[in-house]
């Protein structure tokens, strides 16, 4: 089955709804979907994607964090599938930093998010995980999860002037 899936931009109604939780004996059916995702997000050279952002009300998120020129002090992480995942924030401490958004294209902005996080979820497999993230993963996965509850990066953006086109964050803020 070949889905051909998009990416949805801000604007598109699935954006704004609260993801549908996925049942343990649905997630088998799942594979195409979370291999057109992948194949996505790739080609869109992102390191996260929900199902909402192609389409599909769904609590699943894919993050791979290979080298990226967007992101450089980026630690990796191998393909993570997160099947109704939960976070949970270790500490209070939260860090600002830039985001960007494959739904939201050309715009990035200063989002505060919590520093450590504990990640419950099921893989692929339907094998429970739970998993510590922290700084930059951790904003990664904070960032697709509110996919799931509906919410894109620039609604939690704090500081309005923070907002840069993606030419001037390369411009100015990665060449620092």
């Amino acid at each position: 089955m070949i889905l051909m899936l998009e990416v949805k931009t801000i604007g598109e109604e699935v954006l704004k709804q609260k993801a549908k939780r996925i049942f343990k004996k649905d997630i088998v059916g799942k594979k195409e979907l979370i291999k057109e995702m992948t194949e996505l997000m790739r080609v869109s050279k992102g390191i996260g994607i929900a199902a909402p952002q192609v389409g599909v009300s769904e609590r699943l998120v894919i993050i791979e964090i290979e080298e990226n020129e967007n992101y450089p002090d980026l630690k990796k992480l191998p393909l993570t599938v997160m099947i109704n995942p939960k976070v949970t924030p270790i500490g209070k401490e939260k860090v600002e930093g830039y985001e960007g958004c494959l739904s939201v294209p050309e715009i990035r902005g200063v989002v505060a998010r919590y520093k450590k996080i504990l990640v419950q979820y099921l893989d692929e497999n339907s094998e429970l995980h739970k998993k510590e993230f922290e700084d930059l993963q951790a904003r990664v996965v904070q960032h697709e999860v509110d996919h799931l509850a509906g919410i894109v990066f620039i609604e939690r953006v704090q500081d309005k002037k923070t907002f840069i086109t993606y030419e001037n964050y390369k411009k100015y803020v990665l060449r620092k």
